[in-house]
């Protein structure tokens, strides 16, 4: 039963890598090519704009970094807490315990995947609406 509830956990976890990455691909090609030579948007000063997104785009990632960083230290926090309720499993009495304490560690498993998943979005979601602002400032010429 314990490997069930690891391998399903496991296996939600792959699911929510895959659709976060199959995300950012969709918005990365978005990303528009840069004007051709002779038109009006190449007139721009594209040197400062693309300096200044870069710079956007820096600090955007390194907030994503250090999230990312702080998620991941949540779900092995969160890991860690599984393994040692899992382990307290085996101090049931009797099979109603058991049952119990296996429901108990259960709900909390997933609470903590659907916890995980909801920050990874909102994070996705804000490093898109960064990308999205870089980029239009890059576009419109605001830097």
């Amino acid at each position: 039963m314990f490997d069930q509830l690891m391998d399903e956990y496991r296996r939600a976890m792959e699911a929510t890598m895959r659709l976060q990455q199959q995300m950012l691909e969709a918005w990365t090609r978005q990303w528009g090519q840069m004007p051709q030579a002779g038109s009006a948007a190449a007139q721009v000063p594209w040197g400062d704009q693309f300096q200044a997104f870069q710079k956007q785009w820096s600090a955007a990632v390194l907030d994503l970094l250090r999230k990312h960083r702080e998620t991941l230290d949540a779900q092995y926090d969160a890991g860690l807490r599984t393994i040692e309720d899992a382990f307290r499993l085996g101090e049931a009495r009797d099979l109603e315990q058991l049952r119990r304490l296996t429901e108990t560690l259960w709900t909390q498993s997933f609470q903590a995947l659907k916890r995980v998943a909801e920050e990874q979005m909102r994070e996705l979601e804000a490093a898109g609406r960064k990308w999205l602002e870089a980029v239009s400032g890059v576009a419109t010429g605001r830097s």
